[in-house]
């Protein structure tokens, strides 16, 4: 930019030099002596004082209601060259303005408007109307200045008059807010900037205005004051205001425009002496100081170290005005704009009870918290679920788990009281989850049945503590769950205006199995129904929770689910949990969805690859395409990639981009991110493996074998060393091992690689498992488990084939090894089979089958009938009598003749009429066949 003239402090009458010369120079308007103006009322000298900062010397013009009054002064000096006139002052009201320049033959004038405030009026020279025969602008021979104020009496202190050799405002030391000429305006006004009022901030005040502050003095080289002594909202311009008390004490704002932007909304007003970011929360307005930064040019990603603050070539920042509120409110899977966790709107009962008050607890399982055993157990068993069997739930059932009696008075009065009191300790949240606890206990009394279904029961809980949070706590939201068989929409009540729903859209056969999809993929049907059912009775109220975590590759199909949500007006989402592989690509495309999902998910994902990774996008987009392109090739629809998804020409590949890109990004934005997903990517890898009994191809042998090296060698090798150098140098108590190497290896393939030759050596048979994976298998692997003792056999769940195998299993209920359950008769998993291989010929006496296992921990679902064949034969068809929640040691006799000498089959078969996944099953642990009597 050219340099700037400011046309100050030159004896009147003085010609200074001409804009034409070519060279810097100014022409005198005023010396900010009142004398120098002739008019009435007689204007004087004074000194403008900005909000922060120094005094300034001003002439003070005032002007009566309604009356335009009329100042002139003679000058001489040569504008010809001059682009723009900027006229600077403050006003205390909106005022009407015109600026004329006379020379001997007429005069160059130009009208213009003063906002109440301080600012720059930058007047293109063109755009002065022009009297006839006035001359060239060589001639000027005096000023007129003209005020009419538009309401009210007012006072304007011109602070300077500036001739330009551009039409934009020449700018040091100072931030402005910039209106620049346009094809609708041919005005430019600059808004100054002195600091920021930051009332938002709960806790110690400024932490929002200061990360604003900080931003702008990247842009900017300037450092505007956050809270300055002495500086209140009220009556103040030129300054940024930050949340709703410093808009309203300003008059910037009303409670009115802020209503429609909810609780994450904000209002941005940018178009004025004052900046204005308020919201009905500090959340909102973090929110709308980083949409402020981004209309400046910012972009951030969630990578500080990759996020775009640009420095400005001068300070001067876009005005703008806007208000935005994301559409899905809730469940940002890690704010796009401010980086912060997922739940940053979200009550935490946790935060608010002395440490140990819960024995365990979730922020969104809250019955426990809300009716807590250590008050009212022993005083008051009747709170919580009576079971089927008559019996209350135990006091010593987890937290996480107690499950309430939803229809006692006396838990509806406790869970209200306790929820107020919650929000009273965390008035800074929004949204308060009052759900049941995360298990399948549902109370069985006479009462709850009354209600009607489980959904009707929780709402019959949930409305009562919605109505009196509402009483006193309008703005607050409560949140429960269609879950754990409350999924199928109420039939009696209706939730409460400020209640939200979140479907859990379960990833199995009982709701959404295809992960892949939304919900309205014809797999999808039950979820889809429900969900329908749920918005028919309470439209505006219903979101989804939704299973999303892990290696989980769900990124473009979880973008189609909430582009669906916003074309159903479901306004909530739960992550439960995000992808880990990728996790900070899903953070950013995901966030920014939950704001506006019309946003092209491409784009998002080509825009956050190009940022982050720099030189290395190509190699990065390359390998994220290539993950996803296959994925959607082989049709796969559940939640995790099968194992045929890692073949070797696939994964060979994979890891040399993986390499190529870690080689580009060492050190540099995204480099941890790509050594997460990398490691997620090989341990997925491993889920094609020779497992017990399972026969692969040599393709996928040879895949095996690659995943099984980089497993080795760039995550256990890397961990075992960092764990070596800790305990070398007395950080750590104890040396590492290769126990947890050796006994991964067995998990995958049943072979013990044994022992190291020597320290920092990997054991010969892991070597040669990796090298030769088909020939080692076949020759070291272990595929009988059966243990032959003093009274017969011991049969571990991992020896049976079909079925499930767990491996270990502990939901609620004691810890087992090496599990397999059957589900239902109408699933491809109802039946499970071990062989035992008998040397010689069996007992001739009474023989008993005995089985630890256990049934689904459903409280609802009836005992499955089960049969038990050894061989041939039949021993046992009946209902199953194993206990829920917990194992038990159930016999049945083994009829004479039906061991045989070689191999026999021992079989368990589920005969439940059903495909349910989550319920109906039966889960063994250990068979034995023994002796009777042992």
């Amino acid at each position: 930019m050219m340099n700037a003239l400011w046309l100050v402090g030159i004896t009147l009458m003085v010609t200074a030099p001409a804009l034409a010369a070519g060279q810097p120079g100014a022409v005198t308007l005023e010396d900010h002596a009142a004398q120098s103006w002739r008019g009435a009322p007689v204007p004087r000298a004074g000194n403008y004082q900005p909000p922060a900062g120094k005094p300034r010397p001003a002439v003070v013009f005032t002007v009566g209601r309604g009356v335009p009054s009329k100042w002139t002064r003679p000058l001489k000096v040569d504008l010809a060259s001059a682009k723009a006139i900027a006229f600077r002052a403050h006003a205390d009201h909106r005022v009407k303005a015109a600026l004329a320049f006379t020379t001997p033959k007429g005069s160059f004038t130009r009208e213009f408007s003063l906002a109440p405030g301080e600012q720059i009026v930058v007047l293109s020279t063109v755009s002065f109307a022009q009297s006839a025969d006035v001359g060239g602008w060589n001639e000027v021979n005096g000023a007129t200045l003209t005020l009419t104020p538009s309401d009210a009496g007012a006072t304007v202190t011109l602070i300077g008059i500036e001739a330009m050799e551009q039409e934009d405002p020449v700018v040091r030391g100072e931030v402005m807010m910039y209106h620049p000429t346009s094809g609708v305006t041919d005005t430019a006004v600059a808004y100054p900037l002195y600091a920021i009022i930051d009332s938002a901030t709960p806790g110690p005040k400024g932490w929002i205005g200061k990360a604003l502050a900080g931003h702008l003095e990247t842009m900017t080289g300037v450092k505007l004051p956050v809270n300055p002594q002495g500086l209140e909202a009220a009556e103040l311009s030129n300054v940024i205001l930050l949340g709703r008390d410093a808009a309203l004490a300003a008059g910037a704002a009303t409670d009115k425009e802020l209503e429609p932007w909810s609780y994450s909304g904000f209002v941005i007003k940018a178009d004025s002496p004052t900046v204005t970011i308020a919201s009905k929360s500090f959340h909102g307005v973090a929110y709308g100081i980083y949409r402020f930064l981004e209309k400046q040019g910012c972009r951030f990603y969630g990578v500080a170290s990759a996020d775009v603050i640009p420095k400005l070539d001068a300070p001067l920042l876009q005005t703008f005005e806007l208000s935005d509120k994301p559409v899905i409110f809730f469940g940002s899977p890690g704010s796009y704009a401010t980086r912060g966790g997922t739940f940053a709107l979200m009550g935490d009962p946790g935060k608010t009870v002395p440490k140990g008050f819960l024995d365990s607890g979730w922020l969104d399982h809250t019955a426990a918290f809300l009716v807590p055993k250590s008050i009212y157990y022993d005083q008051h068993p009747e709170y919580y679920s009576l079971l089927s069997e008559g019996k209350r739930l135990a006091k010593t059932t987890p937290d996480v788990r107690l499950m309430l009696c939803l229809s006692n008075p006396d838990v509806l009065r406790i869970s209200a009281q306790r929820a107020l009191e919650w929000i009273e300790a965390q008035p800074d949240r929004h949204t308060y989850c009052i759900t049941q606890a995360d298990g399948a206990d549902w109370c069985n009394c006479e009462a709850c049945a009354k209600l009607g279904n489980r959904a009707d029961q929780t709402l019959h809980w949930v409305n009562h503590v919605a109505r009196a949070v509402g009483r006193k706590h309008p703005d607050k939201l409560l949140m429960t769950f269609a879950y754990n068989g409350a999924e199928a929409p109420p039939t009696r009540v209706i939730p409460e205006k400020n209640v939200v729903v979140c479907y859990a859209a379960w990833p199995n056969a009982t709701s959404a199995p295809n992960s892949l999809g939304n919900y309205d993929h014809p797999a999808n049907e039950v979820a889809y129904q429900q969900i329908k059912g749920w918005m028919k009775i309470a439209p505006g109220q219903i979101g989804i929770y939704d299973y999303n975590a892990a290696g989980r590759m769900t990124l473009y199909s979880m973008a189609d689910r909430i582009k669906w949500m916003a074309r159903h007006d479901m306004g909530a989402v739960w992550y439960c949990g995000i992808n880990k592989m990728w996790e900070d690509l899903f953070k950013f495309v995901h966030g920014r969805l939950c704001w506006d999902p019309h946003e092209d998910v491409g784009r998002l994902k080509n825009e956050y690859i190009r940022a982050v990774y720099g030189q290395a996008a190509p190699v990065v987009t390359e390998l994220f395409d290539g993950m996803y392109d296959r994925l959607m090739l082989d049709g796969y629809q559940g939640v995790w990639p099968p194992g045929s998804y890692y073949g070797y020409e696939f994964v060979d590949r994979a890891y040399a981009l993986f390499d190529r890109a870690l080689e580009l990004t060492g050190g540099k934005p995204g480099h941890d991110e790509l050594l997460q997903s990398r490691s997620l990517f090989v341990q997925n890898s491993l889920g094609l493996n020779p497992g017990f009994n399972r026969q692969l191809t040599d393709d996928q042998y040879k895949a095996f074998s690659r995943n099984l090296r980089e497993y080795v060698e760039k995550v256990w090798q890397p961990d075992y060393q960092k764990k070596l150098a800790a305990f070398e140098a007395g950080k750590a108590k104890t040396a590492p091992t290769i126990k947890g190497l050796a006994d991964r290896v067995s998990e995958l393939c049943y072979v013990d690689i044994g022992e190291a030759p020597a320290e920092g050596q990997l054991p010969l048979r892991l070597v040669e498992l990796m090298n030769n994976p088909k020939e080692t298998v076949a020759r070291y692997r272990q595929n009988y488990f059966v243990q032959k003792t003093d009274t017969g056999w011991v049969i571990p769940g991992i020896q049976f084939r079909g079925g499930k195998n767990f491996g270990g299993y502990s939901w609620m209920c004691p810890p087992r090894k090496d599990t397999v359950a059957v589900y239902g008769a109408l699933t491809d998993v109802s039946r499970c089979q071990a062989r035992l291989v008998l040397e010689q010929s069996p007992p001739t006496g009474a023989l008993v089958l005995k089985i630890e296992g256990q049934d689904s921990e459903k409280a609802w679902a009836p005992p499955p009938r089960m049969q038990i064949w050894v061989n041939d034969r039949k021993i046992f068809d009946g209902a199953n009598e194993f206990p829920k929640k917990d194992w038990a040691w159930k016999e049945y006799a083994v009829p004479a003749g039906a061991l045989i000498k070689g191999e026999n089959a021992i079989e368990i078969r589920n005969l439940a009429g059903t495909d349910n996944l989550t319920a109906y099953w039966i889960m063994l642990n250990e068979v034995r066949i023994e002796s009777a009597g042992n």
